[in-house]
């Protein structure tokens, strides 16, 4: 018989069936569990069980779409099906499915339509953005342009899959060719052929501690607790002039004739010393920074039967020291030596702070070490991979060792395990190409940026999350404040003073954001989230806006009202129409009947005048409120029902009749006081 049936009413009758929600729900089912599953068998896939994993790459599926597409469907059909519709029985049935169907269209729009990231503010700074969650952008920059890119990976696994980009206005081409979804933040290099920094490798052992690889960049200090630390190049001679002792302020080494007298700058200044056939007087000298960057000593060469010479010497730029300043023009070679071993203080060089330093140096005779403190007092000597040396001035509780020095380095990024309570840092490598030219680098995210330089072309790529700048004020970090609990590094509580600028009206909110106690300004929730443990004046927000959030609100309010209707009051309805068709009881006269009517629904009659007295009354609030005022005043009009059952049979159900159509008028104004909420 069903063969007569035409093929689209089949279909029509297939898509509202039990048969089809009972598929939908099991293969909805496999798909919940399936990146468990999936993660057993080869984790390397990514798909683990946090929110962000599923959210992105797998409920976020064109496949899982229609599978929430095909529910609705089903939902749909199954509740047209039933006509004609017996609406004072059917509406709790009709309204359960109509909220269940709004809860599916609120979830869709929370899933395409939310705004949620995250703001890393200072203290004292203002914002305008916060970054998405998830979504990254690479920022090109050259002296001409600046460019963004959006560039898209699973956050979770690795991926070799290559993405080009080309820069609008230059013949400039970026290709990412690999991604890393955590590498390690510390700074990590190899060598190589086309490296174009020099690196030198250590360890840096404490007691209680796994040793700590450091890189060093040539001639940048990296300064920790009371020691500073410094990788460069110097020419023997030069070496040999910041290690060997030196007088209060420096000593001036010269030789005339075969003789070497060493000069002591301030117990002979501007005091006639004779060496060789020569007097030698010392002038003046310095530091670097004040009128050059080296060490220098100015002093005079006189000769019998010569014009008196000033001379200059250097103690690390050894390749023109000494020079002849005057009288000027063309000078002959020096027919003498002379070298200035300084006074090299710590803290004169790295500040007040630093009372320890240590100088890995590349001579042209091997590698050296020289350690320094603020009196003066120098040790040198080899340095040699796998070899610790410790500080000699003072205990220090470290020990320094060399891994290596390599020449031609270039920086790598290592993946490495997520680690608790630290946020991830992907890594891309890059390959910018112009030309015919081409250089490849790791960029890491949310790092200062990478210089690449292709040809004459200088550019500057930065790897970070996508910027979301349509806020519609300005937040501005005014305090921040971490509690810990007593004896322990684990915070107690911690809480931000912000002020918030409105960009339309100008007005300005002030208010304390704690865990647990967001705030709200035109649609946007500011929580707050953590903070950074090695920067305590770093407050992290998280930021979101979610219009679905309302429409989800409307929804579990609709499936709730007509869920109880459905097997609570309709039931009991039910039972008393039994009754009330046997009894021969009077009925509730008029007015005692419009006091019962009045007293179900007072919470909607309470609910419809708050708007109107109160214009700025919260709709949901209003909305939570009627339906719980609502709900007790059903359950005493229950009670009396019950009670007159046996005596007063035709009451009872009147009271039924009068309960039904009293849940009527109360959802229907919840609902669209909430609508109030979805619109406003």
């Amino acid at each position: 018989m069903s063969s007569n049936i035409p093929l689209p009413r089949r279909i029509y009758n297939f898509l509202g069936s039990l048969w089809f929600l009972i598929i939908l729900l099991s293969t909805m089912l496999l798909a919940l569990i399936a990146p468990t599953i999936i993660n057993w068998f080869n984790p390397d896939l990514g798909y683990d069980v946090s929110v962000g994993a599923l959210r992105s790459d797998w409920y976020g599926g064109w496949w899982f779409n229609i599978l929430m597409g095909l529910l609705m469907v089903n939902l749909t059909v199954c509740t047209v099906k039933r006509v004609p519709w017996r609406f004072f029985w059917m509406w709790g049935f009709l309204i359960t499915h109509s909220g269940i169907l709004t809860l599916m269209i609120g979830a869709a729009v929370t899933f395409n339509s939310k705004i949620y990231g995250d703001l890393q503010a200072m203290e004292k700074d203002s914002y305008e953005y916060f970054t998405i969650e998830n979504q990254n952008e690479i920022t090109v920059a050259t002296s001409s342009q600046r460019t963004a890119f959006p560039i898209a990976y699973n956050p979770y696994r690795p991926s070799r899959e290559r993405r080009t980009f080309k820069l609008k206005d230059a013949p400039v081409y970026l290709h990412a060719e690999e991604f890393l979804p955590n590498v390690d933040p510390e700074p990590t290099y190899r060598e190589t052929p086309d490296g174009q920094e020099t690196i030198v490798e250590i360890l840096v052992h404490q007691p209680d501690h796994d040793p700590k690889r450091v890189a060093l960049k040539l001639n940048q200090h990296v300064l920790g607790p009371r020691l500073a630390l410094m990788a460069t190049t110097l020419t023997d001679t030069a070496f040999a002039n910041l290690s060997e002792p030196a007088g209060e302020e420096g000593t001036l080494v010269i030789t005339v004739d075969g003789e070497t007298r060493e000069l002591d700058l301030a117990r002979e200044k501007e005091t006639p010393v004779r060496v060789g056939g020569a007097q030698v007087t010392v002038l003046s000298w310095g530091s670097p920074g004040e009128s050059s960057g080296d060490f220098w000593v100015r002093f005079e060469v006189a000769r019998s039967g010569r014009q008196a010479e000033t001379w200059e010497a250097q103690a690390l730029n050894t390749d023109v020291s000494p020079r002849r300043v005057s009288p000027p023009g063309a000078a002959a070679p020096p027919d003498f030596m002379a070298r200035l071993r300084p006074r090299f203080r710590v803290d004169a060089i790295h500040g007040s702070d630093i009372s320890a330093a240590a100088y890995l140096c590349r001579t042209g005779s091997g590698l050296r070490y020289l350690f320094l403190n603020t009196r003066g007092q120098k040790e040198a000597g080899l340095l040699e991979p796998g070899r610790k040396l410790a500080y000699p001035f003072m205990k220090l509780p470290m020990e320094i060792e060399l891994v290596r020095w390599m020449k031609n380095a270039e920086e790598i990024a290592v993946p490495t395990e997520v680690r608790k309570s630290r946020r991830r840092i992907p890594a891309i490598r890059l390959t910018v190409e112009s030309e015919n030219q081409r250089q490849t680098k790791w960029v890491k995210f949310f790092g200062g940026g990478v210089g690449f330089t292709v040809g004459d072309r200088r550019i500057l790529v930065v790897f970070q999350g996508k910027q979301y700048r349509e806020l519609p004020f300005t937040l501005t970090l005014d305090d921040f404040r971490v509690e810990f609990n007593k004896g322990t590094d684990s915070p107690r509580s911690f809480e931000s003073d912000v002020t918030l600028q409105d960009h339309e009206t100008g007005d300005v909110t002030k208010a304390t954001i704690e865990v647990n106690t967001p705030m709200k300004y035109k649609g946007f929730v500011i929580y707050q989230a953590s903070w950074d443990p090695d920067d305590p004046r770093v407050s992290i927000f998280q930021i979101s806006k979610d219009p679905g959030k309302k429409i989800l609100y409307l929804g579990w309010v609709m499936a709730i009202s007509g869920a109880i209707f459905m097997f609570f009051l309709k039931p009991f309805l039910q039972r008393l129409l039994a009754a009330g068709h046997k009894g021969t009881d009077a009925p509730l006269a008029s007015s005692g009947a419009l006091i019962l009517f009045a007293l179900t629904t007072l919470g909607t009659i309470g609910g419809m005048l708050g708007p109107l007295l109160l214009p700025r009354v919260d709709a949901l609030w209003l909305g939570l409120g009627i339906a719980g005022a609502d709900l007790l005043l059903a359950l005493v009009v229950v009670l009396i029902a019950r009670a007159w059952v046996a005596t007063r049979p035709v009451r009872a159900l009147q009271t039924g009749e009068i309960l039904s159509a009293g849940w009527c008028l109360n959802t229907a104004a919840l609902v669209i006081l909430l609508m109030m909420k979805v619109t406003a």
